[in-house]
């Protein structure tokens, strides 16, 4: 490791990312990215991500052709975290793999930060210039390209609310243990909620197995927060809904506000899952499920050709669509065969090449590189016993073809659910305009 480079300068680093675009989650011209083995070299004049990996090394492509040498390897490694005996995980967010969301793999992850130069050939200690750790420190905090594209379909930051902050409650209401057991209009005794203006206990929606008597206060009384009661817990967690602003809400004084009713926060106990939690499950029920409906389990396969692609958030209409679409002959003869020799020559922006997109994720479907068997261990579900092994495979995220092909469509470059047929049609116009660019006749 050397302390500087006679190569850091304003001729080979961009030392603001301010106005740049930055890619650091997947490699421009395949589909490696920080959590690959050798991770992913961001370039400190472009700010596009390339791998280092033994088959393809973009990174040193990338350097042939455009000669910039300093580079910003991120690699992200799995780390062994203590928890606190008996301590749950505090979710914020409906999110899943992300901050202050649900990880369901168990698994926790810290970043390695290495700086080096593709002429010396040497690693650089950046904290020692204080211009190169500003500019590392503003990479890691910069949004790349897919964040702010906003595939951010499953997050949902849970705040308090203008209601929460003003809510006048009823005095002189005490409310027993004996009340919180069952609704004050029927007999049922799960997925209760507590009015906090004037202390009614009544169950939830039909949907959750209730008899929507919770709603039925709101409407005659327009008292907008409720808790749910058997989510709370001596922390201050519980699952809140204000009906007015129709929205999962946070309450930072609902210890105060259980007590108005003498309620003793520290003495509930966490009997029922809370809406957070609840729509997490569906969502990755949904989405990862291998049983189908008549009770089969479905078996994985791997290798060439069964590449599973990620869903973005609600761009499963994308996938369909890329699934059915690519394998078929005639666009694997035309976008798979040649695929490799355009990424290894094209000097184009891949972000902004048509061929290069294609080319990247017809290979990435094809190759069987991202299907390769794997085991994880899940956390454990009950205490005392092991996680359950599941199988699974890297497959490939198509952040970058959607954000190509979705640029100059407000739909479609959107998190919101689409309809595939639509994209189909659209995705085959884009292909008919680009050979007629080309002057090739392929799509009749």
């Amino acid at each position: 490791m050397v302390d500087t480079c006679p190569h850091i300068s304003t001729e080979n680093i961009s030392f603001s990312v301010q106005g740049k675009r930055v890619f650091k989650d997947q490699c421009m011209k395949c589909y490696d990215n920080p959590r690959s083995p050798n991770g992913l070299d961001v370039c400190l004049k472009c700010f596009s991500g390339y791998c280092k990996s033994e088959m393809f090394n973009h990174t040193n492509l990338h350097f042939s052709q455009f000669s910039h040498p300093i580079v910003m390897n991120i690699k992200e490694q799995t780390v062994i975290e203590e928890k606190k005996e008996n301590e749950p995980v505090k979710i914020t967010k409906l999110a899943i793999g992300k901050p202050g969301g649900a990880d369901f793999t168990g698994e926790q992850w810290e970043q390695i930060i290495q700086v080096s130069c593709k002429k010396c050939n040497k690693v650089i200690d950046y904290e020692k210039n204080e211009q190169l750790k500003s500019l590392v420190t503003s990479v890691l905090n910069a949004a790349s390209e897919s964040e702010k594209s906003g595939i951010k379909a499953w997050e949902e930051e849970i705040l308090p609310c203008e209601h929460t902050v003003t809510l006048q409650q009823f005095p002189g209401v005490k409310i027993v243990d004996s009340s919180l057991k069952k609704c004050s209009q029927c007999d049922l005794s799960s997925n209760l909620w507590l009015c906090l203006t004037c202390g009614n206990l009544s169950c939830g929606r039909k949907e959750a197995g209730g008899n929507a008597h919770a709603i039925e206060h709101y409407k005659q009384t327009k008292h907008p927060l409720v808790v749910k009661t058997g989510t709370i817990t001596p922390n201050g967690e519980a699952s809140l809904y204000c009906y007015d602003c129709d929205n999962d809400v946070k309450d930072p004084e609902l210890p105060n506000h259980l007590i108005h009713f003498g309620i003793d926060i520290n003495t509930q106990k966490k009997t029922d899952k809370t809406v957070t939690e609840m729509n997490l499950d569906f969502n990755l029920n949904f989405t990862l499920s291998k049983t189908i409906e008549d009770g089969k389990v479905l078996t994985p396969l791997y290798g060439p050709g069964y590449t599973g692609l990620e869903n973005l958030g609600n761009s499963c209409y994308m996938n369909s669509v890329l699934q059915i679409l690519l394998s078929l002959e005639p666009f694997k003869k035309w976008y798979l065969d040649g695929a490799l020799e355009h990424l290894n020559t094209c000097y184009k922006n891949p972000i902004e090449c048509y061929m290069c997109q294609m080319s990247k994720i017809m290979y990435g479907l094809h190759s069987g590189m991202y299907s390769v068997k794997k085991e994880r261990e899940l956390p454990a579900t009950e205490e005392g016993k092991k996680g359950e092994i599941e199988e699974y495979q890297d497959g490939i995220k198509p952040s970058s073809f959607k954000l190509y092909f979705g640029r100059d469509h407000p739909d479609f470059s959107s998190n919101k659910q689409q309809d595939a047929l639509e994209y189909m049609s659209y995705l085959l116009d884009i292909m008919k305009t680009e050979d007629r660019r080309r002057k090739i006749d392929r799509l009749k």
